[in-house]
């Protein structure tokens, strides 16, 4: 009973750490560069957390390939079972990491998005904008299209403010 509460206190603990240092992060102020230009990447947590979730995947799926007494149902729902625990997130968090950043000026914000696709909005065009806690996306609205922005971008909090502003 015991290690069972000090288990998920650690688990409670690790996690909310490594939220707050997330956010933390969000807040942070960049500067611009030579062409006043604001540049947000994704926080390096998402890196790691995709490496070491295929890296967990990897030494999961050894571990299940040395055993000699797998008949093949069994083998396939365990490889499932690992795959979707260890895969489903880590994939997402790689691709947010690699392809998800955002810059912005005076006029315009720049986003690309998690599969690599580019937008491009006015400032002045916003009507409105909405955070999604659940997804941890914030939705920037225009009269013509939606952008969506993490909230766990590197100095994401000063764009924040500045869209709060217009909208």
């Amino acid at each position: 009973m015991i290690e069972k509460i000090l288990f998920y206190g650690l688990i409670t603990v690790f996690v909310g750490i490594t939220l707050n240092w997330a956010n933390s992060k969000a807040n942070e102020k960049l500067k611009p560069d030579y062409e006043e230009k604001v540049h947000l990447k994704m926080n390096k947590l998402y890196f790691f957390g995709g490496v070491s979730s295929f890296v967990m995947w990897v030494l999961f799926s050894i571990f299940l390939f040395s055993e000699a007494n797998n008949d093949i149902i069994n083998f396939l729902l365990r490889f499932g079972i690992i795959s979707l625990v260890t895969l489903g997130p880590g994939i997402p968090c790689l691709l947010w990491y690699l392809n998800h950043s955002v810059y912005y000026d005076k006029e315009k914000i720049y986003v690309q998005n998690i599969y690599g696709q580019k937008r491009v909005i006015f400032i002045k065009d916003i009507k409105s904008s909405n955070l999604n806690l659940m997804t941890g996306l914030l939705a920037v609205n225009t009269d013509n299209e939606t952008v969506k922005i993490h909230q766990h971008l590197v100095g994401v909090g000063e764009l924040t403010k500045k869209i709060k502003n217009v909208a």
